[in-house]
């Protein structure tokens, strides 16, 4: 019997002494944020979850004088990377206004293949270079272009796995094979019907291209450009017959991850998923 109260006392004091280290974690994890924030944007309470989106406003509020003389765009490159040439982007005979009438978010698909000339169509619509100067399809303050684009191919004929696009050469630059329907999936927070498409096309940014003219207002500017890139792409495929839908709800971490994205310098932004539509 007095073993058993033994055992007793002795599950009751680890339980006790758990619950108090919890308590003490998590008040010491407060508490340094707290000053953090308090140190860093003049208030406590500027990191409380509640009010996340209006410390974003206030840190971002200033127009932003582009004094700064801002950084050259410069696009991403794998050197030693395998090329994939894509052909020359076409979007069919379907209108502007047509495309604009019949936009849709789809999320089933069939389980046909896209080919490389829609993925070609779709890639140029985002960020396709228009100019020799290297302006792009959608605006971007200061033209100084953020974003960059890849292509996690799900269901694309000839291609499997990670790419990255290759702006200025519109091709595509091999980053790792293999099959990450499950995984992007998983990323997008247990989305299944994302695995069934033909792929996922991600927006990322390095904020310091635009950072380095427009202080803090560049992160505006930045989610904006995704917003313009990804509704090209969204018409264009809509002007291709194809079902298309953007994504939010994802875990920046572990789609960076499947790009081999490394670092705070670049940021995943947002996901587009293309696939063919059922019949």
């Amino acid at each position: 019997m007095k073993k058993k109260d033994d055992s007793i006392r002795q599950i009751a004091f680890a339980v006790l002494l758990v619950f108090l280290l919890t308590v003490i974690a998590i008040t010491l994890q407060t508490f340094l944020r707290d000053e953090f924030c308090a140190s860093y944007y003049g208030n406590s309470s500027a990191c409380s979850p509640a009010l996340v989106g209006k410390t974003f406003q206030e840190l971002t509020s200033s127009p932003g004088k582009g004094e700064g003389i801002g950084m050259v765009a410069s696009a991403k490159e794998y050197p030693g990377a395998e090329k994939t040439s894509l052909p020359e982007p076409s979007f069919g005979s379907t209108g502007l206004g047509e495309s604009l009438e019949n936009r849709r978010s789809e999320r089933s698909f069939s389980q046909d293949p896209l080919s490389l000339e829609e993925l070609s169509a779709l890639l140029f619509a985002a960020q396709g270079t228009t100019s020799e100067s290297g302006l792009r399809t959608a605006p971007s303050a200061g033209a100084l272009y953020p974003l960059e684009v890849y292509v996690i191919a799900l269901n694309i004929e000839g291609l499997s796995g990670a790419y990255h696009y290759n702006i200025g050469e519109h091709a595509l630059e091999k980053i790792s094979s293999g099959d990450y329907s499950s995984e992007v999936s998983a990323a997008a927070l247990s989305q299944t019907w994302i695995s069934g498409s033909g792929c996922v096309i991600v927006f990322t940014a390095f904020p310091e291209r635009t950072t380095s003219k427009y202080g803090q207002r560049a992160y505006r500017y930045i989610y904006t450009e995704a917003g313009h890139a990804s509704q090209n792409l969204l018409l264009a495929a809509t002007a291709l017959d194809l079902a298309s839908c953007p994504v939010g709800a994802f875990y920046d971490k572990n789609v960076a991850s499947l790009l081999g994205i490394k670092g705070d310098s670049e940021q995943v932004i947002y996901l587009n998923v293309v696939g063919k539509k059922q019949s």
